[in-house]
């Protein structure tokens, strides 16, 4: 199964791209995460491993991913190297007027009888990047209106 989702949010990309790429952050916007742990030493980067545990529609998802990209402020891009499926995923920044687009994709292959599912599956994920995206549109407020 594959997506693609877009959001254009109000903030420049070195203002976007921590919120979308620190672990911290990341469970503070996306529903779905329980727990997020960097596995190497040191800060985000590529090659870094971070273990992934989640839970969507009832079920308990854990993944070991890799960092197969990371340009600040423009790209972060991860695979996963073990986990219930495997994934890999980017989200993409592009500096556009007054703002910044970000593009996530993703693609998790399935197997068996979950292929049944995909299209469901398929609108549960672009749900799901719409609230985070609100989520992050209101993070980046509050940051604003903080500074």
């Amino acid at each position: 199964m594959k997506w693609t989702y877009v959001a254009v949010l109000t903030a420049p990309p070195e203002r976007v791209f921590p919120i979308l790429t620190e672990l911290d952050k990341i469970s503070a916007w996306e529903r779905d995460i329980r727990e997020l742990t960097m596995v190497t030493p040191g800060p985000m980067q590529l090659g870094s491993r971070f273990r992934e545990i989640r839970v969507s529609a009832g079920r308990r998802y854990e993944f070991l991913h890799q960092v197969t990209r990371y340009d600040r402020d423009r790209a972060f891009c991860i695979e996963s190297v073990s986990g219930t499926m495997p994934f890999s995923g980017c989200r993409l920044l592009e500096p556009v007027e007054g703002g910044t687009r970000a593009i996530e994709t993703g693609e998790l292959r399935m197997g068996g009888i979950w292929e049944l599912f995909a299209p469901l599956l398929g609108r549960i994920v672009m749900r799901a990047y719409a609230e985070s995206y609100e989520k992050i549109r209101r993070m980046l407020e509050a940051e604003q209106e903080a500074s």
